[in-house]
């Protein structure tokens, strides 16, 4: 499904001849019928995209108005998007779309084994190795990257959206002129040096998409690197024209390293200024970022910046408990604390804890915790705009119930994980609920229109006052918007 929830595509075996009706936002589809061919098809809004022995699951682009997949035998595939066709290959995989939507990317392996990534239908330099899961764009979109194995080695690789150069003294790379495609040059490859590895498989990037950070194991134990480093770690190779608006750092012999480090807990503030990650210091786990460094027992990650660079994590902290760690300091403990939700619109931060008679409840800062439940439904948490309000989803018995301000409103068989969202800028709430037969909309203590089953328990567009979604009823796909208000 389309993450703004306009459009939705699947998967069809064609040996099942059944007629099949959508309702999308551009008009009805009506009267497509499957063929009895045997082959697997690709269906978007209800239209046949194509179809093959081996389909890939659709990929929307982020706005929803492109839909790629692979289609061919067990030893040709090839990648359709746009009802345009790219190269066959032996096998492809990893398809991805920009932020914007104007560049299909995926890693293809040739019949000599080797791989290497296409952008748009262009093949860049190939490696002996890449890893699907590894490919990703910058949020900016000017960057794409991947790991890959040259020469028995895992190299990281950067390709730029921009023709660069760089500076007189080579410490800064800029930028010059725009073109509209990834090139197979200018390239930027960072390669480890000897006895010294990649921790993980991906790139972390700042959200303006101009910085990245990425973890490193050498003898000296565990180091944070920003962006392309030179020193005793890594090398860099620029193939062609050089470079982007990247600094790198010279780090000495005598860097420091750490004993281990959290590969899952390095995250960028929300201005893209600061790095926090969590690592351990002679046996002691330390939060560390420019701003402090913060110790304890164990923390359990990952480490979140909301919009007001509050730092938090949880931590065991001695005997105290587990802590909610707020700029460096913890003044609240509790039994356990199961799961951390910073507001992305406030400096508000709310967590699930562990009550001591072993139910959960939910803490906001700045008030007592609330809430003797079995169990608070994952993901459910979230503040209204203006943080002022906070809801979620509780089991309650046997039942589940939405909590809005401390306040149960109706129960229900089940709430779907992650669909308890504010309208707008109010403090009113809907969710997804279930009666056990049924999947519908909820909002105060009503339940709206029953379905079937609301396709992928997912729905968007409740910031602007509106629910979209997809759901399923007497065989026929509906695409349903309720307004609630202009």
């Amino acid at each position: 499904m389309a993450d703004d929830c306009r459009h939705v595509a699947w998967l069809e075996s064609q040996s099942e001849v059944r007629a099949i009706k959508v309702h999308t936002p551009a008009g009805t589809l009506s009267g497509w019928q499957a063929s009895n061919s045997g082959d697997i098809q690709v269906v978007v809004d209800g239209e046949t995209k194509g179809n093959g022995v081996s389909v890939s699951t659709p990929v929307f682009s982020p706005d929803g108005k492109r839909c790629a997949f692979s289609v061919g035998d067990k030893d040709e595939l090839r990648v359709l998007c746009d009802e345009q066709t790219g190269p066959l290959f032996n096998t492809v995989g990893g398809i991805t779309f920009s932020p914007d939507g104007r560049f299909l990317a995926y890693v293809a392996q040739d019949k000599d084994n080797t791989c290497r990534v296409v952008v748009n239908g262009r093949k860049l330099p190939d490696f002996q190795a890449i890893y699907y899961e590894s490919i990703q764009f910058s949020p900016n979109g000017r960057r794409l990257t991947y790991l890959a194995k040259k020469s028995g080695r895992e190299v990281f690789v950067i390709h730029f959206r921009k023709d660069p150069q760089t500076t007189a003294d080579s410490k800064h790379l800029l930028y010059r002129g725009e073109t509209d495609e990834f090139a197979d040059r200018p390239m930027v490859t960072i390669l480890p040096q000897d006895s010294v590895s990649f921790v993980s498989r991906k790139l972390t990037f700042s959200p303006d998409g101009m910085r990245f950070a990425y973890f490193v194991r050498s003898g000296k134990g565990m180091h944070c690197l920003e962006n392309i480093e030179k020193g005793p770690f890594v090398t860099y190779e620029i193939s062609g024209a050089k470079g982007d608006e990247i600094k790198w750092n010279e780090p000495t012999d005598d860097a420091p390293g750490f004993e281990t480090i959290d590969a899952s807990s390095l995250v960028f503030s929300s201005d893209s200024l600061h790095i926090a990650f969590a690592a351990v210091v002679k046996g002691r786990w330390f939060i560390v970022d420019q701003k402090y460094m913060t110790t304890g027992d164990h923390p359990l990650g990952p480490f979140y910046w909301n919009t007001n660079l509050i730092g938090v994590t949880k931590l065991e902290l001695g005997g105290n408990g587990y802590g909610v760690l707020v700029d460096g300091s913890a003044n609240k403990f509790f039994k356990q604390v199961l799961r951390l939700y910073p507001d992305n619109h406030s400096d508000q931060i709310a967590a699930v804890i562990l009550n001591d008679d072993d139910t959960q409840g939910v803490w906001v800062r700045g008030r007592d915790p609330f809430g003797h439940y079995h169990g608070i439904v994952e993901d459910s948490v979230c503040f209204s705009r203006d943080g002022r309000h906070i809801a979620f989803a509780a089991k309650k018995g046997d039942r589940y119930v939405v909590v809005l301000d401390g306040k149960e409103l109706t129960e229900h068989a089940v709430i779907g994980s992650g669909t308890v969202h504010f309208l707008g800028n109010t403090d009113l709430v809907v969710w997804m609920g279930s009666d056990g037969t049924s999947e519908y909309l909820g909002f105060k203590n009503e339940g709206g229109k029953k379905f079937t089953r609301i396709v992928g328990g997912k729905m968007r567009g409740a910031e602007e006052g509106h629910v979209r979604y997809f759901a399923v009823q007497d065989r026929t796909m509906y695409f349903v918007e309720e307004r609630f208000f202009e």
